[in-house]
């Protein structure tokens, strides 16, 4: 997950479609990052996520639990 904006701003969580990394939101975080706190996710391994200890994910119940 990579994070920008002040640390005291309300939060936004941008969440890209699966295969797709936090990155592709590079073109709008800084706008928003002005009067949010942005946090942009990586779906499961793509980006700089990590990927689950117990195991890699298989499923929609594994993509919860992660």
């Amino acid at each position: 997950m990579r994070s920008s904006g002040p640390e005291d701003a309300p939060p936004l969580v941008l969440l890209p479609g699966i295969g797709s990394p936090g990155l592709t939101f590079s073109q709008n975080v800084a706008e928003l990052a002005t009067r949010f706190r942005v946090h942009a996710v990586d779906i499961h391994d793509h980006g700089r996520s990590v990927e689950r200890e117990d195991g890699p994910v298989k499923d929609m119940a594994d993509f919860v639990h992660w």
